[in-house]
């Protein structure tokens, strides 16, 4: 008998919760909760802002491309960029500050390039170039990073060839990679 109060006693108090959140949350409250549709727009709207700035982003890149490497347009296009970095955003979950990064590294390799009267960048090389940027743009902005044998193997770079472009990058950097 004492167990079927309490049980019953447990009934009602859970019958008064939802009765005191029921007259606690207005009919649009509850509507917004229980329709999801609401948050599938701001999900929508969020992954076309990020969209719009990885667009942004890889048209930055190619017109630093074609500046600085003759030929490059036979090789590489603002939709092929744009497509390594939604692939980088999949599988590496790259950001827009890591992509932004990758930017500004490569304006500033372009012109150590031609401060040292060099031409490194070639149309044979921009694929390499840019998962060499995507690479140290990660790790700059990282405390946790992949290994470089992730992404040789992610791209069909051998590791060595990897290993030797991103210290050739760097050497061409003078081992520094800060960003004004």
């Amino acid at each position: 008998m004492q167990s079927c109060l309490c049980q019953f006693q447990d009934t009602n108090s859970e019958i008064e919760k939802r009765e005191i959140a029921d007259d606690t949350t207005s009919e649009t409250e509850q509507k917004e909760i229980s329709d999801d549709s609401f948050l599938q727009d701001k999900q929508q709207l969020a992954r076309k802002k990020s969209n719009v700035r990885m667009q942004l982003i890889a048209l930055k890149l190619f017109r630093i491309l074609i500046d600085a490497v003759p030929n490059a347009s036979d090789v590489v296009s603002t939709s092929r960029i744009m497509l390594f970095f939604k692939y980088m955003k999949l599988n590496v979950n790259i950001t827009i500050d890591e992509s932004l990064t990758a930017v500004a590294l490569l304006q500033r390799f372009t012109s150590k390039q031609t401060e040292k009267g060099i031409q490194i960048l070639s149309p044979k090389n921009i694929g390499t170039m840019l998962v060499v940027l995507a690479i140290v743009a990660i790790k700059a902005n990282r405390d946790h990073t992949y290994k470089n044998s992730r992404f040789a193997k992610e791209f069909g770079i051998p590791l060595a060839v990897l290993n030797e472009s991103e210290a050739a990058f760097m050497k061409i950097m003078d081992n520094s990679i800060n960003i004004d």
